[in-house]
């Protein structure tokens, strides 16, 4: 059981640090690869990534909240209707396979990961 939490945390490490753009913050890195998480320990590694996802979605508010404030009326009105649907969007690409934990953690890793990509867009949006 050991050798398969190992190989299955290797996996997930290998998806969240992967090109560029959708690697997670380091306090997830140290979360996921330290403790009971770095064990494959379900309980622990759906601490760490629940943590990393509220990071992601408050970094994704404040370059929301900026960008709105700088944008005129009428563009406002373009990147509110976007953004709506983009969290739909986002929501149905993330949603779980199936009712497991394993299931649950993938879906909240892809939700961390499309969040924080999505803060870098909304950073370059104009």
């Amino acid at each position: 059981m050991q050798v398969i939490a190992m190989i299955f945390l290797l996996a997930i490490l290998a998806a969240s640090t992967g090109s560029g753009d959708e690697k997670l913050s380091r306090e997830y890195e140290r979360c996921i690869s330290s403790g009971e998480a770095a064990e494959g320990i379900q309980f622990a590694m759906q601490e760490c990534i629940d943590r990393e996802f509220g990071i992601q979605d408050a970094l994704l508010n404040q370059a929301y909240r900026r960008k709105m404030a700088s944008l005129p009326d009428d563009k406002k009105l373009l990147l509110r209707g976007m953004q709506r649907q983009w969290i739909r969007d986002r929501d149905q690409r993330c949603e779980a396979d199936g009712d497991g934990s394993l299931d649950r953690f993938i879906s909240d890793q892809c939700l961390a990961i499309e969040t924080k990509n999505r803060t870098l867009w909304l950073d370059n949006y104009k």
